[in-house]
């Protein structure tokens, strides 16, 4: 343990220690961030869309075409869940079962997820028609910067 060789490959170990995991963290930190940003993002569009396709079917009791625009953006696989709620009893929802098909949700169900967005439908501007929570996955696979690595 006295010796300059042992000595220096000690300090030389400690240095690529530090150095491997503080680049390490830095480049976890920054794909954090990206990973948030996109998630972001892809919140904003599926708000985008669903505020656009759903309030017709919904006003017009269109039943098919509102369950076409929830299988729609279900087939993102970050998005787990789709539950349309009115103010006057209506309840359709989306979400996919355990071998990832497609079914209507049922009533008092709940889809586990960590984040739900809720999209006013609003009909022409001015008539509220109720909220749209969606469910996404937040989990590392469901997202899209999660399949990225």
């Amino acid at each position: 343990m006295k010796s300059i060789k042992t000595r220096l490959m000690l300090w030389l170990m400690a240095w690529i220690t530090v150095i491997l995991g503080s680049t390490g963290l830095y480049s976890y930190l920054h794909d954090y961030g990206i990973d948030q940003s996109d998630f972001q993002t892809q919140r904003a569009a599926v708000r985008s869309r669903l505020s656009l396709s759903l309030p017709h079917g919904i006003w017009q009791l269109d039943d098919e075409n509102v369950r076409l625009a929830l299988d729609s953006e279900l087939s993102w696989p970050s998005v787990i869940a789709i539950n349309v709620k009115g103010e006057s009893g209506l309840n359709l929802g989306r979400t996919r079962d355990n071998n990832g098909n497609l079914r209507d949700m049922l009533p008092n169900e709940h889809p586990k997820a960590d984040d739900v967005l809720g999209i006013p439908i609003i009909y022409q501007g001015k008539e509220h028609l109720g909220p749209a929570p969606r469910s996404p996955d937040r989990a590392p696979g469901g997202s899209a910067a999660g399949r990225r690595r």
